[in-house]
């Protein structure tokens, strides 16, 4: 049974979504990187993780923003890994790279263009299926007819 995605979201969701988003923020520019992050970085390649937080973040803000905003989202998320990464130079013991911007960027893409893939499969209407075999009949993916 493939997932499907209520759209738009439900209102419990986006307004939780947006406070996770808004302490995920708080955490990035106000406090100190947690020392687990620190740690897990000695066992899991550093650019997968900054794929994988932004990918999150970027998941939160589509949820916030809803299905008709992907392109502001993706640019909204990679703002911020760029603010993040500058804001880096300026935090003793930490540096900015880019290649870790680029990482920023290329796991909020993965998870905004899986949530659009995943909320347009759930706005389509269920196939159609012909009674009568034929060459014409509409393909649908979870039929075995065709």
């Amino acid at each position: 049974m493939p997932i499907r995605l209520e759209v738009p979201p439900p209102t419990w969701l986006r307004v939780g979504c947006l406070l996770a988003f808004a302490a995920f923020l708080v955490q990035l520019f106000a406090f100190d990187e947690p020392r687990i992050l620190a740690q897990l970085t000695t066992i899991v390649w550093d650019k997968l993780m900054h794929a994988i937080a932004f990918g999150t973040l970027a998941a939160m803000l589509w949820f916030v923003l809803g299905f008709d905003a992907p392109t502001l989202g993706w640019l909204l998320v990679t703002a911020i890994g760029a603010v993040d990464e500058f804001h880096q130079v300026f935090v003793p013991g930490r540096t900015a790279d880019v290649l870790d911007l680029a990482a920023d960027a290329f796991g909020a893409a993965i998870a905004v263009f899986v949530l659009q893939r995943l909320a347009r499969a759930s706005r389509r209407p269920p196939c159609a299926e012909s009674s009568a075999p034929s060459r014409g009949a509409t393909w649908c993916p979870s039929s075995s007819k065709v």
